[in-house]
């Protein structure tokens, strides 16, 4: 399929050439410029395509007079900057491009949540009114996002009442995600039916919860309830052996190392549970293999939490199937220092890798190495 696109670019951006070529020797320099903004705009698309960002960014910020005369051209350069972690530059262009009568999803999300991080509640929530409605940037997210994270505004100007009724305006089709803002909501504010809700959630016989076994753990180490907390990650690894996040929580507790549980997530942190919005969100899209928007959420909530590292798997993951396998080696690296769980998990990752790259004596010299 990506190779099929990328014919198609090829074939357009050689149509254009010798559409606008017999110009060149008009020596209009304006006619050279427009030839060369053509140029830059097929290769910056041709390399988003082919999910390459560097080469995406080096084409797209040569052509950003395009800015005013193309729609896909913003959507695509915003993307490619959050992808490569230029948030500010992200946000300086979003607030360029933005335009009051026109809905533009990229765009009112990142302008929204840099008000939010500067703890500017009203204009953050202009934005976040706007992700609501649906556009042709937006289109499968009707009063989901906006409603969410409106929520978390005003969770963050101890506003509970509102809070609340914005988590019950989102579409009841996502009512599993509505149940897990309404318990990190709880959370939040210290109600007392914080337990019972995260319990509910983590037993519903519809969904898998189990990650939200940490999450609990997590809220009753904070509540100075170690022993409940062992025992709820004791029972969760009893029927959740694969978890990673289980599995290292459970060695952090016998290692005592509970401050470094408290330390990747704070549910009284709006911004750690907004991170945690777009991690769910992440998911999802890799779920369905669209491992570029699920890079571009998780960008998102590495950003707004950078603390809670083991997310980074999922990166690593969506990196391995899009065959990009120096930039999933080099995070799965990165999660080693997580501890001894995440290490192994790490090493084995990389020998997979190895064994695509350079063959079984290779793959199992590095898992040799590793376990010694």
């Amino acid at each position: 399929m990506k190779f099929l696109i990328k014919k198609i670019y090829i074939i357009l951006f050689l149509l254009t050439i010798l559409l606008f070529g017999f110009k060149v020797f008009a020596k209009d320099s304006n006619i050279e410029y427009a030839r060369e903004n053509i140029s830059n705009y097929f290769l910056g698309i041709i390399s988003v395509n082919q999910d390459y960002n560097n080469k995406a960014f080096k084409h797209l910020k040569k052509v950003q007079s395009l800015k005013d005369k193309h729609s896909k051209y913003n959507i695509e350069f915003i993307r490619t900057l959050v992808l490569l972690e230029k948030f500010n530059q992200a946000v300086a262009f979003s607030k360029k491009v933005w335009r009051e009568d026109e809905l533009f999803f990229e765009a009112d999300l990142l302008l929204g949540l840099d008000y939010f991080i500067k703890n500017d509640y009203i204009k953050a929530e202009k934005h976040f009114e706007r992700l609501n409605k649906i556009s042709r940037y937006n289109l499968f997210f009707e009063n989901f996002i906006g409603n969410v994270l409106l929520a978390w505004s005003k969770a963050s100007q101890v506003n509970k009442e509102d809070s609340f009724k914005f988590i019950k305006k989102v579409p009841a089709p996502y009512h599993h995600l509505i149940k897990i803002q309404d318990t990190l909501l709880q959370c939040h504010f210290d109600s007392d039916t914080t337990q019972k809700s995260f319990e509910e959630l983590i037993y519903d016989e519809n969904y898998n919860f189990s990650r939200y076994n940490f999450f609990l753990a997590n809220y009753l180490l904070f509540e100075n309830k170690n022993i409940e907390a062992k025992k709820v990650i004791s029972n969760s690894r009893k029927e959740n052996n694969s978890n990673l996040l289980i599995k290292q929580t459970e060695k952090f507790l016998l290692e005592g190392k509970n401050k470094k549980i408290k330390s990747f997530f704070n549910c009284k942190n709006s911004q750690d549970t907004i991170a945690e919005f777009f991690y769910i969100i992440a998911n999802l899209y890799s779920s369905e293999k669209n491992y570029r928007l699920s890079n571009f959420y998780l960008k998102i909530s590495l950003f707004l939490n950078n603390k809670f590292s083991t997310n980074k798997a999922l990166l690593a993951e969506n990196f391995f199937y899009q065959k990009k396998n120096k930039l999933s080696k080099s995070v799965y690296n990165s999660l080693k220092p997580i501890g001894s769980v995440y290490s192994w998990y790490a090493s084995k990752s990389i020998a997979t890798i190895l064994l695509k790259e350079k063959g079984k004596e290779y793959s199992i010299n590095s898992l040799k190495k590793e376990f010694n």
